[in-house]
């Protein structure tokens, strides 16, 4: 049984009243918590102040840090122009956007989303790097409509062959 379902089960059985059946519900729920925090998801836009290869060693450092705070995402650009998603636990990637936002390295920063996610969409790149084209990066910017379209359709465009 996984633990989510059998923390369900214990929780059902807590509200039947024995209270030592309530003691281990709450103890497994604040054990599977510290296990598996809360997923978010932030989304930004942003212009870059970096020439290419201040941008290779950002990505480079990033990937190195994110490996070690448990973020993941991508960074979609065109140009100087950005978007960039992150996930991760909900506090670290509340603590990094705020660390991005305030960032010499780029300008005109825009939180388009942050949101609680059941989980990643990125979760196999620390940080990947996807460059595309400027009609590409046009149609995200405009078509963006709550982080949805945008991941989806970054997606698709890292796993085509």
């Amino acid at each position: 049984m996984n633990d989510t379902r059998w923390i369900c089960e214990l929780a059902l059985k807590a509200l039947e009243g024995d209270e030592s059946v309530k003691a281990a519900a709450i103890l497994a729920c604040q054990q599977h918590l510290e296990c598996h925090p809360p997923l978010h998801r932030a989304i930004y836009r942003s212009r870059s102040l970096m020439s290419q290869d201040g941008l290779n060693a950002m990505l480079e450092h990033a990937r190195a840090s994110n490996h070690q705070i448990g973020v993941t995402g991508v960074l979609v650009h065109h140009k100087e122009e950005f978007i960039q998603i992150v996930e991760g636990p909900t506090s670290t990637v509340v603590g990094l956007v705020g660390t991005i936002r305030n960032d010499p390295r780029h300008d005109r920063f825009a939180l388009l989303a942050a949101r609680e996610v059941s989980s990643r969409k990125f979760g196999d790149w620390w940080m990947a790097d996807l460059a595309i084209d400027a009609d590409d990066f046009s149609a995200l910017a405009e078509n963006f409509a709550g982080g949805d379209w945008l991941e989806r359709k970054i997606s698709q465009w890292m796993t085509a062959p």
